[in-house]
């Protein structure tokens, strides 16, 4: 532990926060406020080591695909630029990291319009916009409740004797209507 500089009192635990995009230091009693600046300095060029990665990644990509990359792909790509990127993220997720650093770096996060767990990472001045799902289905709530009223009726159906069943006939558009 080092002395505190003369005419400035000691700085205690935690004293020391939010100094850098909501950072929190562990800082123990009895540290200077000079051995509290070099801290800090170790732990901003640490956190812009991990930015300046991040823009090298989104310019890389960007430049190769003319697409952003995804936030699930980055965590393999970190790793092998930047090992430590989890020591430097802390209790941070990279989600909250990238967006609280992207201000003052040249990347951004960009989030599909509908599917919001689908984030990239791309150059700042990239224009980029996620492609229209149009091939996927997703059954709302009410055509889910038409589809179990037809199993449901198909399953009582089911349970008929042969000889009633038999002379049954059900038109299509009924089937149809109990669908919607």
């Amino acid at each position: 532990m080092g002395h505190p500089a003369p005419g400035r009192p000691p700085i205690s635990e935690g004293s020391v926060s939010g100094f850098w995009r909501g950072v929190r230091l562990p800082i123990r009693a009895g540290l200077s406020h000079n051995q509290t600046d070099r801290l800090k300095k170790l732990i901003m060029s640490t956190n812009e080591k991990l930015s300046e990665v991040l823009s090298e990644l989104a310019r890389s990509n960007w430049a190769s695909e003319q697409r952003p990359v995804l936030l699930s792909n980055l965590p393999p790509l970190l790793l092998e630029k930047l090992p430590d990127y989890k020591d430097i993220l802390g209790d941070l997720s990279l989600k909250a990291f990238i967006k609280s650093s992207e201000s003052d770096s040249d990347y951004r996060l960009i989030e599909h319009p509908t599917q919001k767990a689908k984030l990239a990472l791309l150059p700042k001045e990239a224009v980029y916009e996620f492609p229209k799902t149009t091939g996927s289905f997703t059954a709302t709530k009410s055509e889910k409740n038409g589809e179990k009223a037809l199993i449901d009726f198909l399953r009582a159906l089911k349970e008929l004797p042969p000889s009633d069943l038999a002379g049954l006939q059900i038109p299509v558009h009924i089937m149809v209507k109990l669908l919607k």
